[in-house]
């Protein structure tokens, strides 16, 4: 398992490596620690510390500013929140938003679709101003005809009537 913290600016911070199991809320993990890992061990308390904080100070940004403070001073994830706690701040203040998440998706989904479909129709047209090509050749048409018609060049011409 490879846990990941993404920013705003859609960064990737990698954790760690480890174990986990799957919970019966799908949306939700449970890291399956069982004293086999210290990085997994001190994510959890970095997080059971963020929740306990917000329910004490009635307050997530405040609570998870606290629970930064507190790992650091306890070494919790000390090498990793001294170079990333802006980053695991903004990570956390930020709610995932599924509806959000979805329209990215479905945006970049359908930019992609766009150009491939721009791709393959350019690629079509190609062909068939080829395959024109082709047939007015073969009924005896003038190059430069064929060049008004198709729109390609003499050479291509050329080279479709000597067969490359």
């Amino acid at each position: 398992m490879v846990i990941f913290l993404l920013t705003k600016s859609r960064k990737f911070f990698r954790i760690f490596s480890k174990f986990q199991k799957k919970t019966k809320c799908p949306a939700s993990w449970c890291l399956n620690i069982g004293g086999r890992c210290k990085e997994l061990g001190e994510y959890s308390a970095f997080i059971a510390k963020v929740r306990n904080y917000e329910k004490e100070l009635g307050d997530k940004e405040a609570g998870m500013k606290a629970a930064i403070r507190y790992c650091l001073e306890h070494g919790i994830l000390e090498a990793f929140l001294v170079q990333n706690s802006s980053e695991v701040f903004n990570m956390l203040i930020t709610e995932w938003n599924t509806e959000e998440a979805k329209k990215v998706w479905y945006e970049e989904a359908h930019e992609e679709g766009l150009e491939k479909g721009l791709a393959l129709g350019l690629k079509q047209l190609e062909q068939s101003k080829e395959e024109t090509a082709r047939k007015a050749l073969a009924e005896g048409l003038s190059i430069e005809i064929i060049q008004r018609i198709t729109g390609l060049d003499a050479q291509a011409i050329n080279n479709l009537n000597s067969g490359k």
